[in-house]
């Protein structure tokens, strides 16, 4: 099976997020992005060009999880009477990155199936 590059998918990350590379932390979110692709992937052999789609569709899946978890998290704020409130979480960019991610996924629905289950099973009496 084609290893997908996580330097690859990562640029593509920052590309898509606009996060500074110097203030991301979460690199868990690239590698679990990397092997979500890898895992749904339906051919071992892929071209150059396959990949490189591959790559963006991992940094697309991983934009993907971290908005979501950046909108999930509580966000406390201090209003002008001194009550701590939630703001409100960014429902645009969800929004916009499930629609990229719904766009890529279906262009290259020949190369990944999103509904393939992976399980390991682990050794046992």
């Amino acid at each position: 099976m084609s290893q997908l590059n996580e330097s690859n998918i990562l640029d593509c990350f920052y590309q898509i997020t606009g996060v500074n590379s110097e203030e991301f932390t979460q690199y868990s979110v690239i590698s679990n992005a990397r092997q979500y692709v890898e895992s749904r992937l339906v051919s071992d052999e892929l071209t150059d060009e396959q990949v490189e789609q591959c790559e963006y569709a991992a940094a697309v899946y991983g934009a993907y999880e971290y908005i979501l978890a950046r909108n999930g998290a509580e966000k406390i704020v201090i209003s002008q009477s001194g009550r701590a409130v939630s703001s409100q979480s960014d429902a645009d960019a969800v929004s916009a990155v499930s629609e990229l991610k719904r766009a890529v996924f279906g262009s290259l629905k020949d190369l990944i199936d999103e509904n393939r289950f992976s399980f390991i099973a682990t050794g046992g009496e």
